[in-house]
């Protein structure tokens, strides 16, 4: 039921199907490659092991997912769950990706699962890029060509509205540090120091908090060191460093507001165009007596205990 190579398989036959209709005015278009897109969708969690697809929430969906009998028929984990297990295994596919992977999902149910018409909606403008995007992403994760998958001549379109796009985001951006560098300069010198001091924090337990919610970056526009919203995605193996149990923590940045010059940037694409990496990474540290000392209230059974 949740066969790797099936998925492949029907994703590729429903792109064909879609391909074979014209790109412009054609509804068809477009729900083929909706529903195929789901299928490229699960296929990397099908190939590590289908019961990664199955209800989280299902005992029997999980069972039969590893081959055992059950009297129900197993359930499909939602696109959404799908989603978020990618973010944590496929690489460059949390945020954005993982976004716009969202906002096709959405846009198939709506067509689908109601009376209004949301493809009709929708130019290709808005939906391929995105489509081609993530199946990039997904299909470098899983040793294919993008081109034979989709097709050639859709990612040829889609790679196509994407430079599009970009360049529209990169002149958005430019046009807002263009404002945000003015108005710095029409502040004074002291206005500037009340301004960034107020980023700093004023006590110990507001420092944490910035700290696990935020990671510091260099305003784009003024220079200003400030704190970004970041979102935690997943933790590398862990490593053993002398005594010391080490883990890469992997964050993605939000956006940014500066309380200093007042840019503000929304989502992966501004940022990226504005020079700052969306991906963050932090080591997280645990000695090997943190992990496992007993702590010296406890008074449970001990391992091995006869």
């Amino acid at each position: 039921m949740w066969d790797y190579e099936g998925f492949l398989g029907k994703a590729k036959i429903y792109f064909q199907r879609g391909a074979e209709h014209e790109h412009s005015h054609d509804d068809e278009f477009a729900i083929w490659h909706l529903l195929g897109f789901e299928f490229l969708l699960r296929a990397p969690l099908a190939k590590i092991h289908p019961s990664l697809l199955a209800i989280p929430t299902d005992n029997d969906s999980l069972l039969a997912a590893n081959g055992i009998t059950v009297s129900r028929d197993p359930k499909s984990a939602p696109s959404t769950v799908v989603i978020d297990r990618l973010g944590k295994i496929v690489s460059g596919f949390a945020g954005g990706p993982a976004l716009d992977a969202g906002f096709l999902m959405n846009l198939r149910n709506a067509e689908l699962h109601t009376s209004h018409g949301a493809v009709s909606d929708v130019s290709n403008d808005l939906w391929l890029p995105k489509l081609v995007r993530v199946a990039k992403i997904l299909c470098a994760h899983l040793d294919l060509d993008v081109s034979e998958v989709v097709g050639d001549d859709v990612v040829t379109l889609g790679e196509t509205l994407i430079d599009q796009a970009d360049k529209k985001v990169e002149h958005e951006v430019a046009s807002k540090l263009k404002a945000a560098r003015a108005f710095l300069n029409g502040l004074t010198p002291a206005e500037v120091e009340a301004r960034a001091s107020s980023i700093q924090p004023t006590s110990f337990l507001e420092r944490l908090r910035i700290n696990r919610d935020s990671a510091q970056v260099a305003c784009p526009a003024c220079k200003q060191g400030i704190y970004a919203p970041k979102t935690y995605v997943r933790s590398s193996r862990e490593r053993l460093d002398g005594d010391s149990l080490v883990r890469d923590d992997i964050y993605l940045l939000t956006g940014l507001r500066c309380p200093v010059c007042g840019l503000e940037l929304t989502g992966a694409l501004e940022l990226v165009a504005a020079g700052i990496p969306q991906q963050v990474v932090e080591e997280s540290h645990e000695s090997l007596e943190e992990r496992y000392q007993v702590e010296p209230e406890y008074d449970g059974a001990e391992y091995m205990d006869e």
